[in-house]
C-alpha cells in the first residue's frame, strides 16, 4: 500500500506528510472560525466593549462606532506640580487654582458622551519665570511632574504623548555662578541665597510653538516634538509641600496627593513628563482612545 507519490503508507516521509496537511488543515479552520466570529475581515475593538478605558494612544484610534447620544459625568483628581490647565474632547474644563504652593490634588468633573472619542488634553508647568527658566528670585532649579486618574478608567502613563513647549535655563552649566545640582535642585538650600552675583540672572529659556489644535480630537500627536511621555515613580517625584489644611480622607479644604489611592479607577496612574524633570519646564501632554458602547 503506498501513498501519493508513491510513498509508502508506513513510511516516516508518509507520517510526515499527513502531519503537516493535518496541521495546516487544522490553522485554516481556525482562521475561518475566528473571520466568521468577528463578523468579517473589517472587524476593530477597543481594549474592552463596556465601561472603562479602551485602548488608546496620543492620536486616536480607527473605525469604531457608536450610535448613542446619551451623556454621563466623569470625574477624577489631577495633580501637578506646580500648575495645569484641562480640557476633554476640545472643551476647557478646570485650571488649578494655585499657581505655586501648596501641591495639592484638584478635583474634576465634567459630561461625557458614553460612547465615542475620548481625548485628555492637559498643560503642565513647574513655576518657573518666564525667561531664565529658574525658580525661587533666580536661584533655583525647580522639577516638574503630572498624575491624573479618571472615573473611566483613563490613567496618566506610558501611553499618553507629551511635548515640551518651554526649556530652561539651557544653559545652566555658563549662566549660574558655581553650578552644583546638589545645591540649585534643592530648594531648602538654594532659595535664601540673597547675594546677586549668585543669582542666575542671565539664564534664558526657549520656547517651543505648537498648534493650538492640540487640544482637540483628532489631532495627529505624531512628529514635531510629540514623544510618548517619560514615566516616573512617587519615590522620584514626589508630592511637593503639603497643604497644611488637608485631612487623611481628603475632606479639607485641599486635597492631599500623597493620601490619594491613585488606582481607585483600575490600573494605578504614574506621574508622566519628558524625560528630563528639571529642565522641560512646560508640557502639553495628550491621551485619546475610543469607548465603545455597553452591551
Amino acid at each position: 500500500k503506498t501513498f501519493k507519490n508513491n510513498i509508502p503508507a508506513g513510511s516516516s516521509s508518509y507520517r510526515y506528510h499527513r502531519y503537516h496537511i493535518t496541521m495546516m488543515y487544522l490553522v485554516l479552520l481556525s482562521i475561518l472560525t475566528i473571520h466568521s466570529a468577528q463578523g468579517g475581515w473589517g472587524y476593530s475593538s477597543s481594549k474592552n466593549n463596556g465601561k472603562g478605558k479602551g485602548k488608546g494612544n496620543g492620536n486616536g484610534n480607527g473605525n469604531n462606532q457608536c450610535t448613542s447620544t446619551e451623556t454621563e459625568t466623569i470625574t477624577g483628581i489631577i495633580y501637578a506640580d506646580n500648575w495645569f490647565r484641562f480640557w476633554f474632547n476640545g472643551e476647557f474644563i478646570k485650571e488649578d487654582p494655585i499657581e505655586f504652593i501648596p501641591h495639592q490634588g484638584v478635583e474634576v468633573s465634567f459630561e461625557a458622551p458614553v460612547c465615542g472619542e475620548y481625548t485628555f488634553a492637559i498643560q503642565a508647568q513647574d513655576f518657573s519665570d518666564d525667561i531664565t527658566g529658574l525658580e525661587y528670585d533666580d536661584n533655583c532649579v525647580g522639577d516638574g511632574g503630572l498624575k491624573a486618574m479618571f472615573s473611566d478608567g483613563t490613567v496618566t502613563d506610558g501611553n499618553w504623548k507629551c511635548k515640551t513647549i518651554m526649556y530652561g535655563p539651557n544653559d545652566p552649566e555658563d549662566c549660574l555662578p558655581d553650578y552644583d545640582p546638589d545645591y540649585h535642585f534643592t530648594p531648602p538650600l538654594c532659595k535664601y541665597n540673597t547675594d546677586e552675583t549668585l543669582k542666575g540672572r542671565a539664564c534664558r529659556s526657549e520656547y517651543s510653538d505648537y498648534s493650538t489644535e492640540w487640544i482637540d480630537p483628532g489631532f495627529n500627536a505624531n512628529g514635531k516634538g510629540w514623544k510618548k511621555a517619560t514615566t516616573f515613580t512617587d519615590d522620584v517625584v514626589g508630592f511637593g509641600v503639603r497643604p497644611s489644611n488637608c485631612t487623611a480622607d481628603n475632606t479639607g479644604n485641599w486635597i492631599c496627593p500623597a493620601d490619594v489611592d491613585w488606582s481607585i479607577y483600575g490600573e494605578e496612574a504614574s506621574f508622566i513628563w519628558r524625560p528630563d524633570l528639571n529642565f522641560d519646564n512646560r508640557v502639553i501632554c495628550r491621551y485619546t482612545y475610543f469607548r465603545n458602547e455597553s452591551p
